[in-house]
């Protein structure tokens, strides 16, 4: 039997492709947070590390073979973060190839206790002359915050409580200027994800705006991290965030392509910098402004997901301010993904998504059925009202009382927004409970748009409970399958949307 050290240098890489984990930053995050398990995203990661260092560790020939696949994926979480994120700068500084060879990188930092700060004074200063001379500067001011901390003790003297409260300024600027070392090694990297709190998540876009004039000094590129493909956020605690710096952030290194928000809240000010890179945004349990959204003028992706408690509905967005927002990248948009779950308070038929026929691009679309009033007790009179009226009531702000009863209402049994399905959706998801007689005429409509009508690129149907028992669901199945689409279970994977 061949020995470890004997195999090829392709097998060793294909056994190490194995042991560690493809998935995205974004599915991660996600599926910690629906954990029950305290920290599983770290003991996740921990796990992944461990059995690549392991293997690397067994033997000499190993390790030589395989010490660049040790620093493919870097994790810092736990206990005293930005020690451990000091630690691993110093690493580079003594083999600076190992920025380079970093392709996935998680940054968990937690605010540490009232009077104490992420670095001591010596830690800054022996760490200033190196930073100058790739660019990043640490100022005197910094040097100074952190010597009186020190001198000063216990801040909870009343003589020194002056100094506590400077102490979250004074961790985002040292924050600030570790950021600021270790982007000047991460040329390779592809996907950053980073939790920490609101007072310091800023720290990071902040110190990339900062640096784009100086940097890279020696290089013809006008970006930072030009490889950078995936930016992944989570906050500790709500708060409110820029939302434009996230616009400039993506601009300044390069345009990357998708941006992952969970827990903050984005409030809009006047645009330094365009928003048109940012082309993929997904926001997990983020209060997000419809200013912000209107900037974005090149979305093809837009994932809005609740899956936490909210109980103020006031922070909940409109399903139909969400679309209105959304028609500035209407050319562009390919797939809208929206689950908020039951509303804290009636969401109301001019709230809710009436129609995409104005968005020509759309391909992929996930929705409950709380934002398109399918779930029981909507009101179905919105069916009976033309585009035309229907965009004046919204702009009011009132709605008419439906005098349908009977057959009239028998006659508008199709949901408008299915009635208005773009020609070039594919797949439509609805998740949330449904009720049979709300929900059978808008699927028979759907068949036969399908089978011969303007619907003929569609390929793929999932509605929550509808086609999985009972007789009258036979007709409907038959009919899909007939026009050849696909029927199956709702998909709350985000990575597959």
């Amino acid at each position: 039997m061949a020995k470890l050290s004997d195999l090829p240098q392709e097998l060793l890489l294909e056994i190490i492709s194995l042991l560690r984990s493809n998935e995205p930053a974004k599915k991660r995050m996600l599926e910690a947070s629906l954990s029950k398990n305290h920290n599983a995203l770290a003991r996740a990661l921990h796990r992944e590390r461990y059995s690549v260092i392991s293997l690397s560790s067994t033997c000499k020939a190993l390790h030589e073979k395989l010490k660049a696949e040790k620093y493919r994926f870097v994790s810092i979480h736990g206990h005293n973060g930005a020690q451990k994120l000091l630690s691993l700068l110093r690493l580079m500084r003594a083999r600076p190839e190992i920025g380079s060879q970093i392709r996935r990188l998680n940054l968990q930092l937690a605010p540490l206790a009232r009077g104490v700060t992420m670095l001591s004074y010596d830690q800054l200063r022996s760490m200033k002359a190196w930073a100058d001379t790739i660019g990043v500067v640490v100022d005197d001011a910094v040097l100074t915050s952190l010597l009186s901390y020190e001198i000063h003790g216990d801040v909870n003297d009343p003589k020194d409580r002056e100094f506590s409260i400077e102490q979250h300024n004074l961790d985002g600027a040292c924050l600030r200027i570790l950021y600021g070392i270790l982007c000047h090694y991460l040329q390779d990297v592809r996907e950053i994800s980073l939790s920490t709190s609101p007072d310091l998540f800023s720290a990071f876009p902040n110190q990339l705006i900062f640096q784009r004039p100086m940097w890279p000094r020696n290089s013809s590129s006008r970006h930072l991290l030009p490889g950078l493909r995936s930016l992944a956020f989570e906050t500790s605690k709500g708060g409110w965030q820029d939302g434009f710096e996230l616009a400039k952030m993506a601009e300044v290194v390069g345009g990357v392509p998708e941006v992952y928000l969970r827990g903050c809240s984005l409030y809009t000010t006047k645009p330094a910098y365009s928003n048109n890179s940012l082309h993929s945004l997904v926001l997990q349990d983020t209060d997000i402004s419809c200013d912000f959204l209107k900037s974005c003028k090149s979305l093809s992706r837009f994932i809005y997901l609740r899956t936490g408690n909210v109980s103020d509905s006031r922070s909940l967005p409109s399903p139909r301010r969400i679309k209105k927002a959304l028609k500035s990248s209407r050319h562009s948009l390919k797939t809208l993904c929206f689950s908020c779950g039951p509303k804290p308070r009636n969401q109301g038929a001019s709230r809710c998504f009436d129609s995409f026929k104005k968005f020509p691009c759309l391909e992929n679309l996930w929705i409950d059925t709380w934002s398109c009033r399918l779930a029981g007790g909507d009101d179905d009179q919105i069916d009976s009202i033309s585009d035309s009226e229907m965009e004046l009531y919204y702009d009011a702000g009132t709605w008419p009382m439906s005098n349908l009863t009977g057959e009239g209402r028998k006659a508008a049994s199709a949901n408008r927004l299915i009635k208005s399905l773009p020609p070039s959706l594919r797949r439509l998801h609805i998740s949330g409970p449904v009720t049979a007689n709300r929900i059978y005429g808008s699927m028979t409509r759907l068949s036969t748009q399908c089978s011969g009508g303007t619907m003929r690129g569609f390929k793929e149907l999932a509605v929550d409970g509808l086609l999985d028992s009972g007789t009258a669901t036979s007709e409907l199945r038959s009919a899909f399958r007939e026009a050849g689409v696909k029927i199956c279970k709702v998909d709350k994977d985000i990575v597959m949307w």
